[in-house]
């Protein structure tokens, strides 16, 4: 086990819960995943003042690198639906990097 294994294991035992993951069409899966409220970022292009505020969830690699939009994750009473996979952190974009995967995510409308 590398480094990098070895660091996401620890953040996702530290942060992480367990969640349940449903594919479109599939079955659901026990998974571990660490829920992020209220992220804000510069929008591009954007001077100063404006902002995004969203929802992220970041998981195993193994376990949500091949989810798609419009699957869903429900984390106690919370069902979300994952809609795009990546997070931007200034100039840097992170969208999978082979241990940790994360996913803005909506909440589910009945």
């Amino acid at each position: 086990m590398d480094l990098g294994e070895r660091t996401a294991r620890a953040v996702m035992r530290r942060f992480g819960q367990d969640a349940t993951y449903t594919p479109g069409g599939g079955a659901p899966a026990t998974v571990r995943v660490v829920v992020d409220r209220n992220v804000e970022r510069s929008l591009p292009g954007m001077q100063g003042a404006a902002m995004e505020s969203r929802t992220q969830i970041t998981g195993y690699s193994d376990d949500l690198g091949e989810a798609r939009r419009g699957d869903t994750i429900e984390v106690g009473a919370e069902t979300w639906v994952l809609d795009t996979k990546g997070f931007a952190i200034g100039d840097a974009q992170s969208i999978d990097d082979g241990y940790l995967v994360t996913w803005v995510v909506k909440p589910e409308r009945p």
